[in-house]
């Protein structure tokens, strides 16, 4: 026989018998649909750190320390559940040698190394409007230029790197400052208020930098980002640690990001500083952990499916066995026409996968219904200031693997049954009503 008989014998096999079919088949359809639901879920949420995380540390970007040691325990210590590692010798501890000129010289020379930036933090106490005098939270980052252009606009422009007294602000800021659209606010001057940090004991002189706003973010997590202009950044850096020479040529650095030309070629430069006896951590290294944690949380939504689909492989079994029963003449009379022992197992087989694969597929088309509802009420309610944030997403790989997670758990439910009708005497078949 073909193998489009078997398909043919076995599809007719079972619309000879629909009801009981219909019923075996929503038993799958409801595990496949949790299935591709539930890691749907899990995927729409880890794209999404995903994505908010990359605004922050960009794809193509080396963090790079004088320590060799930087970034290796940050990894290991999020292996979620793994034994501690053994260390080898005595315990690793930080060295203090920081950066300097010539180890940013020797970065810069590397291939594949577009530029060397040594990151600007900026401690600040809170941010207000003009004409306002009510002060805000507030979080101050200093981009570089090829960080500052993948983060959207809601309107407006980018500052460029040489300019002073320029700012892209965070789009949450429109609301408390009761503002209706983003346009509404550029070119408006906002004061940014810093303190030096001179130690417990002492207290520090306050100070306002003013600047003047060029663009608005789309609506992202960082709710309270102001970002300046790199020689804004470094003297308000200089004001809040009361240290003129910070960020100044020659002085000691502490932790420097390096941007390559190619994402790519990313884990090839990493690895050539390592051998140079720095310490590196790539965007690889930290979202390995956000992964780690994303695949235990689908794992443990897909179970509930997994479930669903062995209490189907059941009834797949329970609807083979009485199917059995019932078409043991038929058997009978297959085995004396010549079919063999192959021939019957591999057509009840052929039944089951089908019983699987077509729950498989409705489970998909209805889970992907289930996605849209979802995401429809999200971005009616909790996602409302979301709108291009979907908490369920439908990669290709989940209808691919929960269609064959369904025909496998199918297959292997309809072996007995299988084997059982294989095994039917012929004659004692021929007596059977």
């Amino acid at each position: 026989m073909k193998l489009s008989d078997y398909f043919l014998m076995a599809a007719s096999n079972l619309s000879q018998r629909k009801l009981r079919t219909l019923l075996t088949t929503f038993a799958v359809v409801i595990g496949a649909s949790l299935i591709s639901v539930m890691v749907s879920l899990g995927t729409g949420v880890e794209d999404f750190i995903t994505k908010q995380f990359t605004t922050f540390v960009p794809l193509d970007t080396i963090h790079v320390a004088a320590d060799p040691n930087f970034g290796k325990f940050t990894a290991g210590a999020s292996q979620l559940g793994a034994p501690p590692q053994e260390i080898n010798g005595e315990k690793p501890v930080s060295q203090s040698r920081s950066l300097n000129e010539k180890d940013i010289k020797t970065l810069s020379n590397l291939p594949y190394v577009a530029r060397v930036d040594e990151p600007i933090k900026v401690q600040a106490k809170s941010v207000r409007l003009e004409e306002d005098q009510k002060n805000y939270e507030v979080q101050v980052s200093v981009p570089t230029p090829y960080k500052l252009e993948k983060i959207k606009l809601a309107s407006g422009k980018y500052f460029e790197e040489k300019e002073r007294g320029k700012a892209v602000i965070a789009y949450q800021y429109l609301k408390v400052w009761q503002l209706n659209s983003a346009d509404e606010i550029l070119g408006k001057n906002i004061y940014i208020k810093v303190k030096q940090n001179l130690g417990f004991f002492q207290e520090g002189e306050e100070k306002e930098f003013r600047f003047e706003i060029t663009g608005v973010t789309e609506k992202t997590l960082a709710s309270t980002e102001i970002m300046v202009t790199p020689e804004d950044g470094k003297e308000m850096a200089r004001f809040t640690s009361n240290n003129p020479s910070l960020h100044q040529p020659n002085q000691p650095i502490d932790l420097v990001v390096v941007k390559v030309n190619d994402q790519k070629e990313v884990p090839k430069v990493a690895e050539k500083i390592r051998s140079l006896g720095y310490g590196t951590q790539t965007p690889e290294d930290m979202l390995g952990a956000i992964g780690q944690i994303f695949r235990v949380i689908q794992f443990i939504l897909s179970l509930f499916g997994v479930i669903a689909l062995v209490i189907a492989s059941l009834m797949i079994i329970n609807t083979l066995i009485m199917s059995t029963y019932e078409r043991t003449s038929e058997i009978g009379l297959m085995k004396s026409l010549g079919a063999n022992i192959n021939t019957i197992r591999w057509l009840f087989i052929i039944e089951g996968s089908l019983i699987g694969f077509l729950g498989g597929l409705i489970g998909i088309a209805l889970g992907q219904v289930f996605s849209y509802v979802i995401n429809q009420i999200a971005h009616q309610t909790f996602l409302k200031e979301f709108p291009t944030f979907n908490v369920s997403t439908f990669p290709i790989w989940i209808p691919l693997v929960t269609i064959s997670i369904s025909t496998i758990i199918a297959l292997i439910a309809s072996l007995y049954p299988a084997n059982k009708a294989s095994r039917l005497d012929p004659i004692e078949a021929l007596k059977t009503e």
